[in-house]
């Protein structure tokens, strides 16, 4: 819900734009999949739809010095589009936490748990990929709860205590991402 997709409609049921981000990673030192969803939401909250003009079907996208130039075609059943900026909902923050065994205590029954946020590279490899990943927004809805690795295992209290992490850090980033 972070984009509404009516509003890349040019002609109801005809045309639309179509939007890709390509993200290319240069240096992956850890919480990779975070860093690159935030990239995405902040590129697309810098996306402007341009104008364009629509005839018989046919779109053109129109540069902005053609503004009054056409008015001879504007006479001639030529729609034009407006290029506007699009409208958000909340942005879908992520929250990456490493998993790692609390090895303080040796007996069999420990079952604690260690929680990391925003681990590295490293970190990622000494959890032995037991990841909790959680998206928020700042309407404190779980967008997503992904977790891989075999011990990634969590009681309901820290499963609450990541949803809590993740509805704070979408607070605290939101700004970030749309421009607040």
């Amino acid at each position: 819900r972070f984009i509404d997709p009516t509003e890349l409609g040019i002609e109801p049921g005809i045309s639309a734009w179509r939007i890709r981000v390509s993200i290319h990673i240069v240096n992956h030192e850890g919480n990779v999949w975070d860093a690159a969803l935030l990239a995405a939401c902040a590129a697309l909250s810098d996306l402007r739809i341009p104008m364009v003009e629509i005839e018989r079907g046919v779109v053109r996208i129109v540069k902005n010095e053609d503004g009054g130039k056409n008015n001879k075609m504007l006479k001639k059943k030529v729609q034009r589009r407006e290029g506007r900026s699009l409208t958000f909902g909340p942005p879908p923050v992520p929250l990456t936490i490493a998993i790692l065994a609390n090895n303080t205590d040796d007996s069999p029954s420990n079952n604690t748990r260690i929680l990391l946020v925003d681990p590295t590279h490293l970190e990622e490899d000494v959890a032995s990929g037991n990841i909790v990943t959680v998206v928020c927004n700042t309407k404190e809805e779980i967008v997503e709860f992904h977790k891989k690795g075999s011990g990634s295992r969590l009681s309901m209290e820290q499963v609450d205590a990541v949803g809590c992490m993740g509805f704070r850090r979408a607070r605290e980033l939101e700004k970030f991402i749309i421009g607040g």
